[in-house]
């Protein structure tokens, strides 16, 4: 999307709001691509949908969930990672590589089924950058200027169990379809975990640098 464009600016809006990240600067917002996902993509969501919307209609007279009923719970959330064919002169990009390290384009081929995903669950979060994902990049890179991504996507997060602390995640269990972890730097609104990669859509890849303020 090209810069003034009003879908990037909303999405740049909504990612500077989220920006958590102390000792940090907030980061330069390089590029912004529009994922365009397949037919089949967007019915396998539109289903998953519907039978979350389904199961909570046979819960809810044991205990109400009004948006697992309405649309699923739908939220828009984070999943941060790393992009590595993204360059800088290039208007549009045509489609898919094949850099075992570009962890935008293995999400979004393997449709977030990744060996990590299928042990631990999908991880999206209700905030861009947090503090935790600058240091560590900032550990990795030795304070250089930071190349990362996050993929802004729709989550059907259907029934959500709290706990302070995630162990080994299987989805569905007790009637719930996804887990938020509460606690550490983004506690006001947790992590959250879900099983099933149909429940993720992805839409937009920001991709953006941080540098780390001097001390």
């Amino acid at each position: 999307l090209s810069v003034g464009d009003t879908s990037r600016n909303i999405i740049e809006m909504i990612f500077r709001a989220t920006w958590l990240s102390p000792g940090s600067s907030i980061g330069k917002i390089e590029r912004v691509l529009k994922v365009n996902n397949s037919p089949e993509t967007l019915e396998r969501f539109e289903q998953y949908r519907e039978t979350v919307k389904s199961r909570a209609e046979m819960l809810q007279q044991q205990k109400g969930n009004p948006r697992s009923v309405a649309d699923g719970n739908e939220l828009l959330r984070f999943h941060s990672t790393n992009m590595a064919c993204c360059p800088a002169l290039t208007e549009k990009l045509s489609g898919l590589c094949r850099n075992a390290q570009c962890g935008v384009c293995r999400v979004i081929q393997s449709g977030f089924t990744t060996d990590e995903m299928k042990r631990n669950g999908i991880r999206m979060t209700a905030t861009g950058v947090t503090g935790e994902e600058v240091l560590v990049s900032k550990k990795a890179e030795g304070g250089i200027r930071l190349k990362r991504a996050v993929v802004v996507c729709r989550v059907i997060a259907g029934r959500v169990l709290s706990v302070s602390e995630r162990g080994s995640y299987v989805g569905g269990d007790g009637g719930f379809d996804s887990l938020v972890v509460k606690g550490g730097l983004c506690s006001k609104w947790g992590d959250l975990y879900v099983s099933n990669p149909s429940a993720v859509l992805p839409c937009f890849v920001i991709v953006y640098s941080c540098k780390p303020k001097a001390v």
